[in-house]
């Protein structure tokens, strides 16, 4: 009696095709939520880092109300990065911020007397990110009491 119990029916070979199917489908799937994940991992650091910017500007602003003769002094920093990736740009970034974080809170003249610092301490460095080494190059620095600076990574 031939059934669709046997190795070679139609309805056995339907039911594989079925079950390739959906494992097809469900590696693809997979692979492309894999993708969404590291994106939004990408923007959640991102939004952290310019999370942890705002608190510092709050911090230094009501230190600023606090001060009877305020002199002017570095409030922030603000980092421009041109990188092959938006990953790159994201943690070059975070090196230099956490690199210059001990300008914060200096009175900005003695920044005005040497304004090649930064550039002295950052150009030419190398940075690792995913286990690909970067070189930093400094393209402009502003020295004001927002710190501007201006870099490009490129792949070492």
């Amino acid at each position: 009696m031939r059934g669709s119990a046997e190795p070679g029916s139609p309805g056995r070979r339907l039911w594989a095709a079925g079950c390739a199917g959906a494992l097809a489908g469900a590696v693809l799937m997979l692979l492309y939520q894999g993708r969404e994940l590291d994106q939004l991992r990408i923007l959640y650091r991102s939004c952290a880092t310019e999370k942890a910017a705002l608190a510092d500007q709050v911090r230094l602003l009501s230190e600023k109300l606090q001060q009877r003769d305020p002199q002017p002094v570095v409030e922030s920093l603000q980092v421009e990065v041109r990188a092959p990736d938006a990953l790159a740009q994201l943690q070059v970034s975070e090196f230099v911020q956490r690199q210059l974080a001990f300008l914060i809170n200096r009175p900005l003249a003695a920044l005005e007397l040497t304004p090649d610092l930064p550039y002295r301490l950052l150009d030419g460095r190398t940075v690792e990110v995913d286990q690909q080494p970067y070189t930093l190059r400094v393209r402009t620095v502003v020295v004001a009491r927002r710190l501007f600076l201006a870099l490009t990574a490129v792949p070492a």
